[in-house]
């Protein structure tokens, strides 16, 4: 006794139509969801390149010292604009009180923090999201305080 009785051809299309009604849910359901999580993850890998190779052509080393208390100063001070064209479109955006900007991108492993005023970028803040610890570079070596 069978199941279902494929001598016809109607009942054949009908199997042939729920089996690619199955595969499509199926692909839909798994498939799509895997394919998905490894782009955010690509993504994600290749923003974290972005932000240290941007923050390393950034700031500018000032002074003689130990390597954990040497101040840093920005090299350049970029626009808003110019920031978002070399790292892409932020994660987190805030407006300060003053009409400062402050635009946030996140990698794997490390968060980039761009302080603006007036356009211009005036602060970096570089924090490794496992340990919480940080880089604060200004524009000028004189603001300089570590964390």
């Amino acid at each position: 006794m069978a199941w279902v009785d494929v001598s016809t051809p109607r009942n054949r299309i009908i199997l042939t139509q729920v089996v690619i009604v199955l595969l499509l849910v199926g692909f839909y359901k798994i498939g799509l969801p895997r394919i998905e999580k490894a782009r955010e993850a690509s993504a994600t890998a290749e923003r974290e390149q972005r932000i240290m190779a941007f923050f390393q052509s950034v700031v500018a080393e000032v002074g003689s010292g130990d390597a954990a208390q040497r101040p840093e100063r920005l090299r350049s001070t970029p626009g808003v604009h110019d920031v978002e064209l070399e790292l892409g479109a932020p994660q987190e955006t805030m407006n300060g009180a003053l009409g400062g900007q402050h635009l946030t991108w996140i990698g794997t492993r490390h968060k980039l923090t761009a302080s603006f005023n007036k356009g211009k970028l005036y602060a970096l803040t570089l924090t490794d999201m496992k340990t919480a610890h940080g880089r604060r570079v200004y524009e000028s070596s004189a603001q300089w305080r570590s964390f």
